[in-house]
């Protein structure tokens, strides 16, 4: 294929897979970050990566590699060991299993130009720096919802 002008070159997720193992065993990499602005360019090359890389023999050791930073999307990976017998990971553990409630900007989307406002902090601003009273600061707080919200 060629991209830009130049010939691109594909490798298959396996051979990916391949040379991440060997850089894991023979360096001792922790840490294995993708970067490929061409992934998309083949549309059946990226779906089958994706299909690889979604693969529990795939995921699951890449989730557990990021050291407790993501949380597995399967219960069955999320009931493994490394989330249960760890100290730390298991209070994320207990968080997810418990359930978790989305951001109210899934919901609506005005709700994000109110988080980018960042009106919550200014509320609180306005009664530590302004020497406003909370009820004051929550009514102008509640007004600017409103008028974004509807």
């Amino acid at each position: 294929m060629e991209f830009w002008g130049h010939d691109y070159r594909y490798r298959s997720a396996e051979s990916l897979l391949d040379e991440m193992e060997f850089l894991v065993e023979t360096y001792g990499i922790e840490e294995i970050q993708f970067e490929d602005d061409n992934l998309t360019q083949n549309k059946k090359r990226a779906k089958e990566f994706v299909r690889f890389a979604m693969q529990d023999e795939n995921l699951t050791p890449y989730v557990e590699g990021a050291l407790g930073r993501w949380y597995p999307v399967k219960k069955a990976a999320a009931a493994r060991p490394f989330w249960t017998e760890d100290p730390h990971r298991k209070i994320v553990h207990a968080q997810f299993s418990a359930g978790t409630v989305p951001f109210e900007f899934t919901r609506n989307w005005k709700f994000t130009i109110l988080n980018n406002e960042n009106v919550w902090a200014k509320a609180v601003n306005r009664v530590v720096v302004d020497k406003w009273t909370p009820e004051k600061a929550v009514d102008e707080m509640i007004a600017r919802i409103k008028q974004v919200a509807g």
